[in-house]
């Protein structure tokens, strides 16, 4: 078995610290490289904070996973799946599409015999679809079961 995998780095200080010195700087020629810096003072945090939690959940995925982790770091179709899925993880702030990332790469990572380009599809499909899609797609599956499920009356 593994060890579980060390925590992801935070922000420091000396990071607020260079990005200001970096809008002091960029000031100097023109205006336009301090307005640059000023967004990625504002988006970088953001980014940050979801790339941070995107990248904790990924590693308590992997010590789920622990027994596996030897095979998947081999794993081309997996690395790519991780690199797809996190590209779209911090790119939304849905919950839901973050569960779903999570489960195409679980999937990836578990099971015996895959496609690999549909493995590969299913992460990039998170990306297109909105969770009230997956609802619709449940509910056309098993519209009995959907009213069933939510102890709504059917309509006739």
């Amino acid at each position: 078995m593994t060890e579980p995998l060390e925590p992801y780095p935070e922000r420091s200080a000396m990071d607020a610290a260079r990005v200001g010195m970096d809008a002091g700087l960029a000031a100097i020629p023109l205006v336009g490289g301090s307005v640059q810096i000023l967004v990625d003072g504002i988006l970088g945090p953001a980014f940050d904070r979801r790339r941070g939690r995107w990248f904790r959940e990924l590693a308590e995925m992997m010590n789920a996973l622990s027994a596996r982790v030897d095979a998947l770091a081999s794993d081309e179709v997996f690395i790519t799946a991780v690199f797809e899925a996190s590209r779209i993880a911090v790119g939304t702030h849905r919950d839901e599409k973050w569960r779903m990332l999570r489960n195409c790469l679980v999937n990836v990572a578990t099971v015996s015999v895959r496609d690999d380009f549909m493995a590969l599809q299913m992460v990039r499909l998170v990306e297109a679809i909105e969770p009230e899609h997956v609802v619709v797609l449940e509910y056309f599956r098993n519209p009995r079961g959907w009213y069933e499920q939510r102890d709504l009356p059917q309509p006739s």
